[in-house]
């Protein structure tokens, strides 16, 4: 919020830049002064949107990879479709409360999950999944559909996003970047913790 919306993002001196005379110029659309270089854009302009392939019922118990689904829970399967850095987004929940993840690395995915990549090589992911969180409570009264509630592309499409300038969004990656990896490395702790939990009961359970 304070980099994005108030625009006091460390500005070369290091300084808050909107407060120490930053130049701004006036975003019509927004209604506000937005940073110059700045540019305001769509999600359909900013994003790459795919969707997996796999049925919801894909998922093995011990599976190689992670498997995305539109469940709060992570499950496994022994295939992959996708290799890279990614947001997961929900598509449809009964209750309009779309999980939303972060991955990077070998992963496969439910036919209603969106795989969101940037699409512009001036807006960072970590930005986009700042920008997608903020959304989620929003996306409860637009989602359309009566038992199942759907995100579909004509609702993200046109959402719009501001874009920094070159230089931010490589500040931006730079500060975020080992941040998301440190995540990353705790949620496998925490999944390999869990496992091991379960085997421990089980066998005790047994015995």
């Amino acid at each position: 919020r304070e980099w994005f919306v108030e625009f006091e993002f460390p500005d070369e001196n290091g300084q808050p830049y909107k407060s120490n005379g930053g130049k701004m110029i006036w975003n019509e659309e927004l209604g506000k002064e937005i940073p110059v270089g700045w540019q305001l854009k769509t999600y359909k302009e900013a994003f790459n949107f795919k969707t997996g392939k796999l049925n919801s019922d894909a998922s093995v118990s011990d599976g190689l990879y992670p498997f995305f689904t539109c469940s709060q829970e992570t499950f496994k399967t022994n295939t992959f479709s996708f290799d890279c850095e990614a947001l997961l987004l929900a598509g449809n929940n009964a209750s309009a409360i779309y999980p939303f993840k972060y991955f990077k690395g070998k992963f496969d995915a439910y036919q209603r999950t969106y795989i969101i990549t940037p699409n512009d090589n001036c807006i960072s992911i970590y930005q986009g999944y700042f920008e997608v969180i903020g959304k989620l409570e929003e996306f409860k009264g637009t989602s359309s559909g009566t038992a199942t509630k759907f995100l579909t592309m004509q609702i993200l499409n046109p959402i719009k996003i501001i874009v920094p300038d070159e230089r931010l969004f490589k500040k931006f990656e730079d500060v975020c970047g080992p941040i998301f990896s440190r995540k990353l490395l705790a949620e496998k702790s925490i999944n390999s913790l869990t496992e091991l939990k379960e085997l421990i009961l089980s066998k005790l359970a047994t015995n």
